[in-house]
């Protein structure tokens, strides 16, 4: 019923095109964290996603689509990296672990929030949705403080001292945690001096205690991946139309994307007593069971 008329084939370029643009973003965030800082590189990812969103709503064109979909893809891998990193360094370590389980959170919330106004209101109304919410984090982007760590890595102890003091509350006494943090920041400095700091990143990553977790946790997320959940998402109403079922194909994707929701948040709270490596492992042979079936 759609105004543009497309083949299977740019039906396909469509859904796949934020997956080829999400890598380099993944590079080019990583690159101007410690450039630009925390809070202006989340702003500057954020910028992308909400053009592309309002390029697809007002597309006239597949090719407006394409590139709609490529600066979506490119915003939503440059965005991870910058808030993963910035909820990481201005949380207290006994909620950090919660926090960071937000994030999964919120994106089976997103998903849930597609099928419901995609069941009901038309693609590009969807798409200008979608551009609403990431320009509402944008501009609420603009009043976060600076991560504290990065202030102090670069010198600024005063501006770190008063962004510490809005995270945790203006009666609370940071002047322990500041220390903290100054103290981590000499340590980083006094090992890696002149030539030494622009190769220390790369030495450590070669370190066998940092390749063997990298290297588990890139096989882990390539099965993820590998085990069909993109296709899954994007084309949950086709797949359900195909099996042959009889009751409204709207309707079960919705029903699906609220299990999700569910369970994301079950596997949150179990990972708070269980623990992420039990969690990993329970959930790891949960897609095997399902890919078998």
């Amino acid at each position: 019923d759609s105004f543009i008329q497309i083949t299977p084939d740019q039906a396909s370029w469509i859904a796949s095109l934020p997956s080829v643009a999400t890598p380099f973003g993944c590079f080019l965030s990583g690159y101007f964290l410690d450039i630009l800082g925390r809070k202006r590189t989340i702003i500057l990812c954020l910028t992308p996603m909400i053009i592309g969103w309002y390029l697809v709503g007002s597309a006239s064109g597949v090719y407006t689509i394409y590139a709609g979909r490529l600066l979506v893809g490119l915003g939503a891998g440059m965005v991870g990296s910058p808030v993963r990193v910035y909820t990481g360094e201005i949380t207290q370590p006994h909620l950090r672990g919660m926090l960071a389980a937000v994030a999964a959170i919120g994106a089976s919330a997103g998903v849930s929030i597609q099928y419901i106004v995609g069941t009901y209101f038309p693609w590009n109304f969807l798409a200008f949705v979608n551009g609403s919410i990431v320009t509402v984090a944008f501009i609420s982007a603009f009043f976060l403080p600076e991560s504290p760590q990065f202030l102090i890595n670069k010198g600024h102890v005063e501006a770190a001292r008063a962004a510490l003091g809005r995270l945790r509350g203006l009666s609370s006494d940071v002047d322990m945690e500041v220390q903290y943090l100054i103290d981590h920041a000499s340590k980083t400095d006094a090992s890696y001096n002149g030539d030494a700091r622009k190769t220390h990143a790369l030495r450590d990553i070669l370190q066998p205690s940092i390749l063997k977790p990298f290297f588990i946790l890139a096989i882990y997320f390539f099965l993820y991946q590998f085990s069909g959940v993109n296709p899954l998402t994007f084309y949950t109403v086709e797949i359900i139309q195909e099996s042959g079922t009889k009751m409204n194909t709207y309707t079960v994707t919705i029903v699906l994307g609220l299990v999700r929701l569910g369970f994301t948040v079950v596997s949150c709270i179990l990972m708070r007593r269980l623990g992420r490596r039990s969690m990993s492992f329970i959930s790891s042979m949960c897609m095997v069971l399902a890919v078998f079936l």
